[in-house]
Parts: C-alpha cells; structure tokens; sequence
C-alpha cells in the first residue's frame, strides 16, 4: 500500500529543489512528461534522526507530490508506472 504525504512547509519545499541537484553523488533524477506536465522525480529524506525516512518526490514546479512506500527500482521503472506511484491520492 502506497501512502503520500502533503506536509511539506516552504522551507521544505526550497530544500526539496536543492534535492533535484543531479549532480549531487548517487543522486537519482528522473524527469517524466505526462499530460503535458514536466515531473521531475527524485528521493529526499525526511525527518531526524530515527524518524528519518527516504520519500519519492514528484515535483512539477507548481506541486510536489510525495510517496513514502516505493520500490528501490523506480529510477528503472517506465515512464507510465513511475507516474503513477504520484498518481494513487
């Protein structure tokens, strides 16, 4: 079961676009075209400490999506099922 979260503050979400930094070391971006939106894809983490926890976020510039349950390949999976991990609200 996928769940999403909604949480992010405006301090969180100028850090998440620090995260899209592709240059970054291990860093895995992807970008996906659906329904004439550009997402741009990448895992962030979330929380302190124990409560730290990777997230899937899907941003498009005007909203970013996040999933916390994701399989560990989904910088492989094709366009359409990536896009829909964002797309189970």
């Amino acid at each position: 079961m996928m769940t999403h979260d909604h949480d992010f503050t405006t301090h969180e979400q100028s850090q998440a676009y620090v995260g899209r930094d592709a240059s970054a070391p291990g860093q895995r971006v992807r970008q996906v075209w659906h329904e004439d939106i550009l997402w741009t894809v990448y895992e962030r983490l979330h929380g302190d400490g124990e409560l730290t926890s990777a997230r899937l976020v899907f941003d498009n510039g005007a909203m970013i999506r996040t999933c916390r349950h994701f399989p560990a390949d989904w910088a492989s999976l094709p366009d359409d099922e990536l896009i829909e991990l964002s797309a189970n609200w």
